[in-house]
């Protein structure tokens, strides 16, 4: 069997926008603080870890 990687790999277009919208707005003083995203923005622990680093906060609806 032939392995082939696929490429390009990484996030889907609708993750790579919801990253770039959160870091937006972590960048921009003027939003209020906390900024909280509601569940895994990805399911990629380093990503989100990154995010919480830079002050936002994910938070989950547990009756959703």
């Amino acid at each position: 069997m032939k392995v082939l990687p696929i490429t390009p790999r990484g996030f889907c277009p609708g993750v790579v926008r919801a990253i770039a919208i959160v870091e937006k707005v972590l960048a921009d003083p003027t939003y209020p603080r906390p900024i909280q995203i509601l569940g895994m923005i990805v399911h990629n622990r380093y990503v989100v870890d990154e995010l919480k680093a830079k002050g936002a906060l994910t938070v989950f609806d547990e009756g959703r």
